[in-house]
């Protein structure tokens, strides 16, 4: 219970000090150009961000472009890599027994049991296929903590949904895990059609 609380201590330090920072030193070029949208998306809306259905493009232009991804980027490549593939034998192996996840439309799930039997065995193993791409991350290991923030597009299908998202990892003897997965859109979240609700 002790490292739950501290892992969610870092998670709201981090969620709170790390868009003070960004604001604080904005970028010396602020006329970036943001990075162009794929699959014949348009760019994001007047006066906006973007979001779901394509209209995201990249990071709001007064956010620094991180060039390190820095010592757990590994670790969430690793856990990206097999959601994309599927493998919820590598969340059964991968996250703590206490883990907690926190979706981006406001679920939360205590246990690596409710993390695996509700929102990945629906995301991993309905016919709707779902692909993480992450940019600009940032990562620090401390002793046996690390966590990692980055961006994400999700794509269900081609419909394309943007945020935020923030992993911490535990160190358990010799293998890093996943303590928690947080994940915030950047808009207002519809369930799409089979999301499993109930908790």
């Amino acid at each position: 219970m002790k490292r739950f609380i501290e892992a969610m201590i870092l998670v709201t330090f981090l969620l709170v000090s790390i868009p003070s920072a960004f604001a604080q030193n904005p970028p010396e070029n602020s006329t970036q150009a943001t990075p162009p949208v794929t699959r014949g998306a348009q760019g994001p809306p007047a006066g906006g961000r973007g979001g779901r259905g394509g209209r995201g493009g990249g990071p709001p232009s007064m956010l620094q472009i991180s060039t390190d991804p820095g010592p757990a980027a590994e670790m969430v490549k690793a856990a990206l890599d097999a959601f994309n593939r599927r493998d919820l034998d590598y969340f059964r192996k991968a996250l703590t027994e206490d883990a907690v996840w926190l979706d981006d439309d406001g679920h939360i799930f205590v246990s690596r049991n409710q993390i695996i039997n509700i929102p990945l065995t629906a995301e991993l193993t309905e016919a709707t296929k779902r692909k993480l791409t992450p940019s600009n991350m940032r990562s620090v290991i401390s002793g046996d903590t690390a966590w990692a923030t980055f961006y994400y597009e999700l794509d269900t299908d081609g419909m394309l949904r943007h945020g935020l998202s923030t992993m911490v990892f535990r160190k358990i003897g010799n293998d890093w895990q996943i303590a928690v997965v947080q994940a915030s859109s950047n808009m207002m979240q519809t369930h799409l059609q089979g999301d499993k609700t109930e908790q």
